[in-house]
């Protein structure tokens, strides 16, 4: 019995994830889209130095015209499987399944005694285990960054609001020096992981004037290539701005497949 509920819950746990990974698969399509067709006109940067005229900025111009709404639903989608992945491996071991039977996630010990019994009450005791073990709560003040507790967290914006998406500059940024006059410039350093919005500094290098008292002049080409993340998400600081893919990849995917880790474990009779 144990090893049929153990496979119940890989059969339909499995499928979930490979449908979230289907749905980030769909986002990168559409964000390789965007890229192709819209990034020059949507990200637009400008080069300047700045108030002191130590460094040289590459600054976004104007608002990133992303489809964010586009993009928050497909991320919406694949958090629902990832979730719902969970509820039907606590559905596969309950001996009695009922409305209220769902994984819980609980980031305080008071949620697990008081709100979880009725979300697991016909689950068998070893597999109880399982359950509490995967709690966000035994982390203590720092439950909400558990991988259920962000998944959760995700799971209840999508339904009730809507994911923000924001094009980041981790995947790829190079400056090309076309030319320069008047100033000695240093290598420009990147600055990966940063919110593409109006204003953002990009890249910088050091600039000085060369003491030839020409005119100070500075032409540059930059390559851009962004990855889709996480815009601000109170209810989970912790991977706002963030990449999404890589926070899925590292993050939610494992989070989720630990848990059925522990069942499958649970199940092998002992020695």
């Amino acid at each position: 019995m144990k090893t049929t509920r153990a496979v119940n819950v890989i059969d339909r746990c499995g499928a979930k994830v490979v449908r979230a990974t289907e749905h980030l698969e769909a986002l990168e399509a559409s964000a390789k889209s965007f890229g192709e067709d819209e990034g020059k006109r949507a990200i637009r940067c400008v080069s300047e130095p700045n108030s002191q005229g130590t460094n040289y900025l590459i600054k976004i111009a104007g608002p990133v015209a992303l489809p964010a709404l586009k993009w928050g639903v497909i991320i919406g989608d694949a958090v629902h499987c990832l979730r719902s992945a969970l509820d039907q491996a606590v559905n596969a071991l309950s001996d009695e399944p009922s409305r209220s039977t769902r994984f819980p996630i609980c980031k305080s010990e008071r949620e697990w005694i008081v709100d979880a019994p009725r979300m697991y009450w016909s689950v068998p005791p070893t597999y109880i285990a399982v359950l509490d073990r995967a709690q966000p709560y035994h982390r203590g003040h720092e439950a909400h960054m558990h991988p259920l507790a962000v998944l959760d967290a995700l799971w209840n914006l999508d339904k009730h609001q809507e994911i923000p998406a924001v094009g980041l500059t981790p995947a790829r940024l190079a400056v090309e020096v076309i030319e320069s006059e008047g100033v000695i410039l240093g290598d420009f350093t990147p600055r990966m992981n940063v919110r593409l919005k109006d204003g953002a500094v990009i890249a910088e290098a050091k600039l000085a004037a060369d003491g030839s008292g020409r005119g100070q002049k500075v032409n540059v080409n930059v390559h851009l290539t962004a990855h889709v993340g996480f815009g601000d998400i109170r209810r989970a600081s912790s991977i706002s701005g963030k990449p999404v893919s890589e926070t899925f990849e590292n993050l939610l995917i494992p989070g989720v497949l630990a848990v059925v880790q522990d069942i499958v474990t649970s199940a092998k009779p002992s020695a």
